[in-house]
């Protein structure tokens, strides 16, 4: 339930952020770090600032010089966040564990949100990837047939593919000869998937065993 920073020469403590417990019954009262940061310069300073979010279900920015909260963003439920976040042109993507996604400016401006429409919630501990074409791929874990990943695509309805739990981050990777990479993502069950800028699927193979890592 700490984040501290440490300096990488001599490992002398920087700072270090410990939340609050929320008193209020709508917060879990809790204070862990699940997922990693995501590191940008807010402020302008010169300096990294530290994107995270935490199981208490905010979304913190964190001064990288002093450990000051810049900002904060709460969670629709509120439910936690287990999954670090996703930066792509300014743009902040972060997921809480019960399958709303969130994009926000880095000032902490609400932009929009994404419900991955279940009848149950979704549980995510992956964090959402989004290429070139704003598609945005990612796995879920649940029970059995709502297992799978999800591929949201602009204008266009969602799509769940049911792979069984997947609860890794997908790779964005060219590995092919078009022009635009592709997004790797594999399930606990044993399958790895190859899907195009679109979330097409591009190819699928099925693995010796199942895997909670994201493939490199």
């Amino acid at each position: 339930g700490q984040l501290i920073a440490l300096d990488g020469l001599t490992g002398t403590l920087l700072w270090d952020f410990k939340p609050a417990i929320n008193p209020t019954l709508f917060y879990p009262k809790t204070r862990n770090f699940i997922g990693s940061p995501s590191l940008i310069d807010i402020n302008k300073d010169t300096i990294n600032d530290i994107m995270i979010g935490n199981r208490n279900g905010l979304f913190y920015c964190i001064n990288g010089k002093d450990g000051s909260i810049l900002w904060k963003h709460r969670s629709s439920i509120p439910s936690g966040i287990l999954s670090s976040p996703f930066i792509k042109q300014n743009y902040i993507y972060y997921t809480e564990s019960y399958g709303y996604i969130h994009k926000l400016s880095i000032k902490g401006r609400y932009i929009d949100s994404y419900n991955i429409n279940q009848i149950q919630y979704p549980h995510i501990t992956a964090t959402p990837i989004v290429n070139n074409k704003n598609t945005l791929i990612i796995g879920s874990t649940n029970q059995d047939d709502k297992s799978g990943f999800w591929s949201l695509i602009p204008r266009k309805p969602q799509q769940f593919t049911p792979i069984g739990n997947s609860s890794a981050t997908a790779l964005l990777a060219n590995v092919d000869n078009s022009k635009d990479p592709e997004f790797i993502i594999v399930s606990e069950s044993g399958w790895l998937y190859i899907l195009g800028p679109y979330g097409k699927i591009k190819g699928k193979f099925k693995l010796l065993t199942g895997t909670e890592c994201t493939p490199l």
